[in-house]
Parts: structure tokens; C-alpha cells; sequence
């Protein structure tokens, strides 16, 4: 990587860092009643990553009551967890379910999710509509400068995720499955 895209990047990243620190401040923590029944039966759950840069998130249930939807949460440390996305739940049922989740581009999860979010603080400010098309075109050069060829290097590396899985109900009540934290080893594009 040039010393010009690792500026470009350290200054981004001095930026976002707030945005960081907002994101994981705000994940969600369990809220599971032991003397409750638990509104979902999760009979399996496992990540696995057979492709570079992807893991595939898979889980059944062999019920649920009340059940609005899934959360999928990732950890590169297994204690500290940040939302990655959701999946639906069915709401109630008595028959097996099956689920998946898909996380692409694994080893860009904490800039593809701060900087549309950088775009959005600083783009209205700018109110000269040369000046915004200026900006939008050096966000997309600094972007596509940065990124690495395939074709000239093609080194991996390997890094350890956690994923964990949360269950939302209908009242907006939480249960994390912490005991069926999945630890995956995954290849992703040396930095």
C-alpha cells in the first residue's frame, strides 16, 4: 500500500474513530430471564468460512413464540461484539426453521460500515454543488487508488472471528445465545 493511501486512510480513520466508538457503545446486551421459557428453541448454529474473505451463518429452530428476528453479531477479541445485520424470524411456529446469513468482505466490515456514514456528515455541509462532486470524486479516487490488484498480489492471511447470534421478540425483548458462540478462522487480504 502507498505511504499516500495509508495518509488517506489514517486521516479517515481519525475521523471515523468517533463513529467506531458510537457503534460500540450501542450493541445491544442480553436481556434473558432465567425463570422464563425462552421464546425461540435453537437447535443448531454454525459459521463457517470455506471461501476467502466470507463467512456463511447457518442456525435452526425447532420453535418460536412471539419471535420478530435474529440478530447476527461478530467479534475479532469474543467478548466485544458488534451487529452485523438481521435476519427475519417467522414469529410463531412449531416446526423447524432454518436460517442464514451471509457476511461478505470480512476484512472490510468496520470501513464499509463508517464511511457511508462519514459521506453523510460532511456531503450537506458543502454547499457549493461544484465542491460536492469534487468531494464525492476524491472519495471514489481515494477508494479505487487504495484498493489492491488481484491480479499483481494475491497474498491472505488468516484471522480468528467470533460470530454470536441474538433473538429479538415482538416487545423488542433481547436473548443472546452466548453458548453457541462460533470461532471462525477466515482468509482475508493482507493489509
Amino acid at each position: 500500500m502507498s505511504s499516500f493511501c495509508k495518509k488517506i486512510l489514517i486521516i479517515l480513520f481519525t475521523i471515523v474513530l468517533p463513529c467506531c466508538i458510537y457503534a460500540q457503545n450501542n450493541i445491544r446486551q442480553s436481556s434473558t430471564n432465567d425463570n422464563k421459557v425462552l421464546p425461540v428453541t435453537l437447535t443448531s448454529f454454525t459459521a463457517k468460512s470455506d471461501e476467502i474473505n466470507k463467512i456463511v451463518v447457518n442456525w435452526s429452530t425447532s420453535s418460536e413464540a412471539n419471535n420478530s428476528y435474529f440478530e447476527v453479531l461478530i467479534s475479532k477479541d469474543g467478548h466485544n461484539f458488534v451487529k452485523i445485520g438481521q435476519v427475519q424470524g417467522v414469529g410463531n411456529s412449531n416446526t423447524t426453521q432454518h436460517y442464514q446469513f451471509v457476511i461478505h468482505n470480512i476484512a472490510s466490515i468496520t470501513l464499509t460500515g463508517s464511511l457511508p456514514f462519514l459521506l453523510f456528515l460532511l456531503i450537506p455541509s458543502v454547499r457549493n454543488r461544484k465542491l460536492r462532486v469534487y468531494f464525492y470524486v476524491f472519495f471514489a479516487f481515494m477508494i479505487i487508488s487504495c484498493a489492491k490488484n488481484k491480479d499483481q498480489e494475491n497474498l491472505t492471511e488468516l484471522k480468528k472471528y467470533y460470530i454470536n447470534l441474538q433473538q429479538v421478540d415482538n416487545d423488542g425483548k433481547t436473548t443472546n445465545y452466548g453458548t453457541f458462540i462460533q470461532r471462525v478462522t477466515v482468509k482475508v487480504p493482507k493489509s
